[in-house]
């Protein structure tokens, strides 16, 4: 049978381009995220232009989510990924976090596929998940396990790493990706 075949694309970014799937990828979307209780609002600034190059009048301005979480997403040009600082601070009170200016590490996380519209297309986020003044420590292992109801844990002696096994933080499976060994597999 001569039926033709004919593709599409429901993904943001996406485009057939002589029977090729290509995606674009000289930016990429991240959602800029952090919890401040009792906050009225939360902006981000920093040294790219989409979040005003400290200029906080030009600042990201995030959006209300659920309780006192406050995100956005933004697309950032893929060069400047590692090269990026930047502060959250609370509007209108402009009462900023301590300590250093974050510095990004977007071009280390993985990207996940979020789907919206009722399964009608996706968009590849990369996540910048804060803590308002503290650290998030991000942790990923390549590391196949036999039994596929089983689940990797952490465990440290900060009551937030378990206090050393008195409660591990279950890990979570990301997404199917070839490693730096050329082998597919899921990082937890």
């Amino acid at each position: 049978t001569n039926y033709p075949l004919e593709l599409s694309s429901q993904m943001e970014g996406c485009a057939l381009e002589d029977g090729m799937l290509v995606e674009d990828d000289t930016t990429q979307l991240v959602r800029f995220k952090v919890s401040r209780e009792g906050a009225e609002g939360v902006s981000v600034t920093g040294s790219i232009p989409i979040l005003g190059e400290w200029d906080v009048d030009q600042a990201l301005k995030l959006e209300r989510t659920k309780g006192n979480t406050f995100e956005r997403i933004a697309p950032v040009p893929s060069d400047q990924l590692h090269l990026f600082e930047y502060k959250y601070f609370e509007t209108p009170t402009m009462t900023y976090e301590t300590g250093g200016n974050r510095k990004s590490d977007a071009h280390l996380v993985e990207p996940q596929r979020e789907f919206h519209g009722g399964g009608k297309g996706s968009k590849r986020v990369v996540d910048l998940q804060s803590v308002w003044d503290g650290l998030l420590i991000r942790l990923i292992i390549f590391h196949p396990l036999q039994d596929p109801k089983a689940h990797l844990a952490v465990s440290g002696s900060m009551p937030h790493m378990g206090g050393w096994l008195g409660k591990p933080r279950q890990m979570g499976l990301g997404n199917e990706r070839t490693l730096l060994t050329g082998v597919k597999g899921r990082c937890w």
